[in-house]
């Protein structure tokens, strides 16, 4: 095969699993990794603030700007299963969220803009009631903003 051959890959959620090695640099998932990996592409997506928290078993970024919407064109959804790239920073750097749908159990979204004062839950994979339960227990739905949550 000529080295100038691109291979699509059409599922990036099982590359990502069956590849660990060569995305997260070993066979190991640690949470603090992915949660630093999203804070940190929430910042270069132009989130002015943004804050971790980790309650229980659960992971959470905060940031009241919704970087999630940033350079793409595709649904929310589509950020949370695909690779995209991260424009403006390392070379052939991409977004982590796909990251969480790979090696996370349970993944969650919330978006709530001042405006209406409702938040928005969507979950991306895992139990439903659960998602629910860290949702209303940690008072996301009260977050104006961006709010991405993850449990391995």
């Amino acid at each position: 095969m000529s080295e100038n051959v691109l291979t699509v890959v059409g599922e990036a959620v099982e590359l990502l699993k069956k590849r660990k090695d060569l995305f997260l640099g070993t066979e190991d998932v640690f949470p603090q990794d992915l949660v630093t990996a999203v804070a940190l592409d929430a910042l270069l997506l132009g989130a002015n603030r943004v804050e971790i928290l980790h309650a229980e078993e659960w992971w959470l970024v905060f940031a009241q700007d919704d970087w999630l919407q940033v350079n793409t064109e595709q649904n929310l959804m589509d950020v949370f299963r695909r690779i995209h790239p991260l424009p403006n920073y390392k070379q052939n750097q991409c977004r982590h969220e796909v990251f969480l749908t790979a090696y996370a159990a349970h993944v969650f979204t919330s978006f709530m803009d001042e405006e209406s004062g409702t938040a928005t839950l969507t979950v991306i994979k895992g139990d439903k009631a659960e998602i629910g339960n860290i949702f209303a227990n940690a008072a996301i739905g009260k977050f104006v903003g961006r709010v991405v949550g993850f449990k391995l």
